[in-house]
């Protein structure tokens, strides 16, 4: 892409954006899982599997951005509400890919191919 027509981000000269309004979902859509990534030490393949029982509440809490601020800003109650609703209502999974090599398309491969039974029901 020619970047001579975009601005730069921060003032930056190789970052920049791009303006992609129209390729974005404008209405709300369900949202159909919460997929932890992780990376196992052994070389092999990208496996998926489910999260279950209060192992959902800890994988959800432990990838909350700024922890530290909970209890600063006094959301504690809410941010506990929060995670428990998201327990109760949406499978939980992880997705474990292989430390070395490429794995991007074969791990969305997974994730579609996992949520593609839920979004055909609904």
């Amino acid at each position: 892409m020619n970047s001579s027509g975009y601005r730069p981000l921060f003032e930056r000269e190789t970052k920049f954006a791009v303006p992609v309004h129209d390729r974005f979902q404008k209405e709300p859509l369900p949202l159909a899982g919460i997929f932890e990534l992780a990376v196992s030490a052994e070389n092999g393949p990208v496996t998926v599997q489910p999260v279950n029982g209060m192992e959902r509440f800890h994988t959800l809490y432990n990838h909350t951005y700024q922890k530290a601020m909970i209890d600063r800003t006094g959301i504690r109650e809410w941010h506990f509400g929060m995670l428990a609703s998201f327990m109760n209502r949406l499978p939980v999974y992880r997705i474990t890919r292989p430390q070395q090599g490429f794995s991007a398309p074969q791990q969305s491969e997974l994730i579609y191919d996992t949520i593609k039974p839920m979004t055909e029901e609904g």
